[in-house]
């Protein structure tokens, strides 16, 4: 079935709002914020259902990316300074 018109127009007036916050949370907070966005995803909102974490239920796609892309600069982040971006 297709989405109906105001669908989407309230997916890109949301899509528009988030991209909003992300810049002031950016703004506020600068380097404190990670790089990595995690993006909306339905495989994502799925795996709970299944009671499975996105590496095992679609470690392809591209939620599950991006959360090893995160994790990939968690790491590094803590290795460079042994704190972490949070640290004070």
């Amino acid at each position: 079935m297709a989405e109906s018109k105001t669908t989407k127009e309230t997916t890109m007036t949301l899509d528009k709002k988030v991209k909003e916050v992300v810049k002031e949370v950016k703004r506020y907070f600068e380097d404190k914020v990670y790089k990595t966005v995690i993006p909306r995803n339905v495989k994502l909102s799925e795996a709970p259902s299944y009671g499975m974490p996105i590496t095992i239920y679609d470690a392809r796609s591209k939620g599950a990316k991006s959360y090893e892309k995160f994790a990939k600069e968690l790491i590094k982040a803590n290795e460079n300074d042994g704190k972490g971006k949070h640290a004070k």
